[in-house]
């Protein structure tokens, strides 16, 4: 578990669901995020059992203890063993966009990650989504154009951006 004065990441649980579902059925968070929308329950059981199955974190808000997103961590395979890599992937409650807990979000994972001795950590974001973008940017990333990471972005109007932060 990690935690600020504001929000707690810890393994998700079976009660989750409710608001699993409220954030992944909205459309600007699933598109944000490269997941297609949650329509109904049991999408959203499987969606929760896919989280469960990554080891992804529950983002929760400290003060009412609501999951108020998520983020995934997946580790990459390099040739190096002196250059551990993961990347990065996150979702946030629409309702709590723009009060800070994207940049916290990150924050908070970036000390792990430097912790277990990670080189690099990447996150790709799709080039209309300026707010992501600006998360890590103000956590020191750079854009790259090194496109060979475990996740694929399913874009229409948009291209994937790839940012990369150096921990060492």
């Amino acid at each position: 578990m990690l935690e600020n004065k504001q929000l707690i990441l810890r393994a998700f649980l079976a009660d989750d669901l409710a608001d699993v579902f409220a954030y992944t059925s909205q459309t600007a968070v699933a598109q944000g995020a490269n997941f297609p929308v949650v329509t109904d329950k049991l999408s959203a059981q499987a969606f929760l059992r896919q989280l469960q199955q990554e080891g992804s974190y529950a983002v929760v808000l400290r003060k009412t203890q609501q999951v108020i997103g998520h983020l995934t961590i997946y580790p990459m395979d390099s040739r190096d063993e002196t250059d551990k890599q993961c990347e990065l992937g996150y979702a946030l409650n629409q309702e709590f966009w723009g009060y800070g807990y994207g940049t916290q979000l990150i924050q908070l994972i970036l000390a792990r990650l430097k912790q277990q001795e990670y080189q690099s950590v990447f996150a790709v974001v799709a080039s209309d989504n300026i707010a992501s973008q600006q998360i890590l940017v103000k956590n020191d990333f750079h854009a790259e154009t090194v496109l060979h990471l475990p996740s694929v972005l399913q874009l229409e109007n948009a291209y994937p951006i790839v940012y990369r932060k150096n921990l060492n």
